[in-house]
């Protein structure tokens, strides 16, 4: 089974490595070489390079740069660092929409690297040649949340049955949300993998007492502290989680147990949570203080920032500002069946706490500890992270894990209850729920795997998805800009060619012609293409009266992903007219 869940992890991340490239893959990439260059000079005070911790994706990243080096060294490596396949200068693409993409694309590069022999020069320019690494330092991300999926389906069999496990084992792989962060080399990822996995392993040592995985959890906890700092939350979702254990115990025996487990777990995790921040942080081995107060401050300048987010919403919503953004923009990243999952699994709740005390052998009974911790885990993170000024729909993916356990728990629940309950189903195997669960979960996987590899542009059908969606959330990563470059490199000039772009790290390399950033309307009065992008539409980049202008025109091209529009292509120049 596990093997099976490291398959299904792997297929949908793999496939398409380097199709596209986001907003912030050219910092990562950039620290990635940052952190190898510290460490390969026994630097350890040197691997401090963000204002949150970042370690393991800086790590990860490092690790794939490290590797791709070696193997360009061997006599049948590629010169230059890349070890890829052929170099494909056009990529054929008869369409970008997403119902048509294909699977799998060759890795694309128009640029040459640094030799590979020259190690030193190659690290400081990684970000000139962005394409000839970027699935180096991608891939061992994401084999490791692929990884980090087998380990959370290991330690949900020790709480639930093991097809229960699978299941949402797989729901939580094929998140969407988690897909499309997990295929990219960023903190977001590992954050929620890390997060989840420590709560899981701490709910276990609550239920079973084992002390291995009480370490376990600490360690899990300290990487998720330096993947990013929101991990910090992790702290009073623990102490949530072992007094709800507490107190629906409803044996006077066993709320003792769980009382004198709550305790030793408190301690014990904090001591090994702290033990492994500082054995995995080099940083920490010489600048602890320097380390510590660099955290602390990047917190603070955080908070105290207010950053434009994506426009206008409903009129008075002023983009990001506004403190109830979670509150819509999170259910609009869920799929069908976390929102009815997650609604059965308030049922759950409710009858597992009418039961308790006189129904012990009933699902909702025992599993009613582990709902009510996943229902307090989602609502202490999302307020959280609310408090906080600078917001993004993707700062919730670590509260998209415990979405898809509590909502296969909800299902599950209620399907066991229609079964029970309809009369010409009580003739039917005792297994009946557990088929229709399946099918329900293969179909929504299926749903998912049509956006590949765009899978940021999936919104939840149910909250009016694509149609509602750019007028309430934050738009794009960066996707869709690779295939308007795939299209304009189809014409017969596209060589000589000069296309004006907003988001030109996202577009130029991927483009044969020549790219031009955006700044005024001086720069796209001579170019032969301008590209916009729906991101720079929703916050109104660079002036308000350029959009304008180009509104009113016909655009050559509409790159649409998902049955949203995410690029427009115009044609230029547009001096003269």
């Amino acid at each position: 089974m596990a093997a099976l869940v490291l398959v299904l992890a792997l297929l949908p991340r793999l496939a398409s490595l380097t199709t596209f490239i986001t907003y912030d893959e050219y910092d990562q990439l950039h620290f990635a070489a940052q952190f190898l260059q510290a460490i390969l000079r026994g630097d350890a005070g040197g691997a401090l390079v963000l204002g949150y911790p970042g370690v393991p994706t800086m790590a990860l990243g490092a690790l794939g740069l490290w590797v791709q080096h070696q193997l360009a060294l061997l006599p049948w490596g590629e010169e230059g660092g890349m070890v890829a396949p052929p170099v494909s200068p056009v990529l054929p693409l008869p369409s970008p929409d997403v119902q048509t993409h294909r699977l799998f694309l060759p890795l694309v590069t128009v640029q040459q690297a640094a030799p590979a022999s020259d190690f030193a020069t190659v690290l400081d320019t990684v970000t000139q040649h962005p394409l000839v690494y970027l699935g180096a330092v991608r891939l061992p991300v994401m084999v490791a949340v692929s990884l980090m999926l087998v380990v959370l389906f290991v330690l949900l069999r020790r709480l639930v049955s093991t097809p229960l496990a699978l299941a949402a084992a797989l729901a939580i792989s094929f998140n969407p949300l988690l897909l499309a962060l997990s295929k990219i080399i960023h903190v977001d990822a590992l954050l929620a993998v890390f997060m989840f996995a420590s709560f899981l392993a701490f709910v276990v040592y609550l239920e079973k007492g084992s002390k291995g995985i009480l370490i376990g959890s600490g360690v899990f906890g300290a990487l998720a502290v330096l993947s990013k700092t929101p991990a910090l939350i992790l702290g009073p979702i623990l102490m949530a989680t072992g007094l709800i254990y507490i107190f629906t115990s409803p044996q006077p025996a066993l709320r003792a147990i769980r009382r004198r487990r709550f305790l030793l777990a408190m301690a014990g995790w904090l001591v090994v949570a702290a033990v492994a921040f500082v054995i995995f942080w080099p940083a920490m081995w010489s600048r602890p203080m320097f380390a510590i107060e660099w955290i602390l401050r990047n917190i603070v300048q955080n908070n105290q920032q207010t950053r434009s987010g994506s426009g206008v919403f409903w009129g008075w919503f002023n983009s990001d500002r506004n403190p109830l953004y979670y509150t819509y923009a999170f259910p609009f990243r869920w799929t069908p069946l976390a929102t009815f999952g997650a609604l059965a699994s308030i049922g759950l709740a409710v009858t597992g706490y009418r039961q308790r005390g006189r129904a012990m052998r009933s699902f909702a009974v025992r599993i009613l500890p582990l709902v009510l911790s996943l229902q307090s885990f989602i609502v202490i993170f999302i307020a959280a992270i609310s408090i906080i000024s600078r917001r993004s729909v993707r700062y919730t993916l670590p509260a998209m894990l415990p979405l898809d356990l509590l909502a296969i728990l909800g299902l599950a629940w209620l399907l066991q209850v229609l079964t029970r309950r309809i009369s010409s189903l009580k003739q039917r195997p005792a297994s009946l729920w557990k088929l229709v669960l399946a099918l329900l979960l293969a179909i929504q996987i299926e749903q998912v795997i049509l956006y590949h590899p765009y899978y940021y542009a999936y919104f939840n059908p149910l909250l009016g998805g694509y149609r509602l969606a750019p007028y309430l959330v934050n738009m794009g990563l960066g996707e869709g800009l690779d295939a308007a470059a795939r299209y304009l490199n189809q014409e017969p000039d596209a060589v000589s060619s000069t296309t004006a772009s907003w988001f030109i790290r996202q577009f130029e390399p991927y483009y044969r012609g020549k790219s031009v950033e955006i700044f005024d309307v001086n720069d796209v009065v001579t170019a032969d293409h301008t590209v916009f992008y729906i991101t720079q539409i929703q916050l109104g980049f660079p002036t308000k009266e350029l959009l304008d202008y180009f509104d009113d025109r016909l655009p050559e091209k509409v790159i649409t992903l998902g049955g949203v529009d995410y690029v427009w292509i115009y044609p230029g120049p547009i001096i003269g007219r």
